[in-house]
């Protein structure tokens, strides 16, 4: 009985594997299109590149001020 049940879940094993490899593929490549049409845009328009620039600049100081107030380390004034 229990050989019966192993030799049944080895080709449903197979198949499940199939599946998630088939779904990442699928991934990577919506992935791997959507930075392609991306750079493509990027280069095409010099000025969305500006503004990519600054607002990335922008959030990453705006992060950094975020996590050193989460640690206590953010502007205090002094008695």
């Amino acid at each position: 009985m229990a050989s019966e049940k192993a030799a049944a879940e080895f080709p449903l094993e197979k198949v499940l594997k199939h599946i998630q490899e088939a779904q990442l593929q699928k991934a990577a490549k919506l992935l791997d299109t959507g930075a392609v049409w991306a750079t493509k845009f990027l280069w095409q328009y010099p000025t969305a590149r500006v503004i990519l620039f600054f607002y990335l600049e922008q959030a990453d100081t705006c992060a950094s001020r975020e996590v050193a107030e989460s640690v206590g380390l953010g502007n205090r004034t002094l008695p």
